[in-house]
């Protein structure tokens, strides 16, 4: 009876601590940034923008449960990033999206989940 109740308290917990959907604009402005990362859509524009000198963002792995940002998604000087890894779930981005002056980025084959682009490249 006991194990019974404990798994049912965990079955009820475990959705309450997955990631949520963030209002509003985010920025990513560190590898710290991204690491504390827990949404799975943004219902805004997501900048990720590496202004931290000391800690710069080096791979968006922990961004991998990222599914739709309703906004615009921006990835400029991210120049210690050598690829998209982490985005590979993203299927929507609602508004544009912009890559550029990541001078170590060599693709873009995490984007190939995205099917629905609403606005501009």
């Amino acid at each position: 009876m006991r194990v019974c109740l404990l798994i049912l308290a965990i079955a009820v917990l475990l959705p309450a601590a997955a990631a949520q959907p963030c209002e509003g604009e985010i920025l990513l402005s560190s590898q710290a940034d991204v690491e504390a990362f827990d949404c799975t859509e943004v219902c805004g524009t997501l900048r990720i923008l590496s202004s931290a000198a000391s800690d710069p963002i080096r791979n968006l792995r922990p961004l991998e449960g990222l599914t739709t940002v309703h906004g615009g998604l921006i990835l400029r000087g991210a120049d210690a990033l050598s690829d998209l890894a982490g985005l590979d779930s993203l299927a929507t981005v609602g508004a544009f999206l912009v890559v550029g002056n990541n001078q170590a980025l060599t693709n873009l084959d995490a984007l190939s989940s995205l099917t629905t682009l609403d606005a501009d490249l």
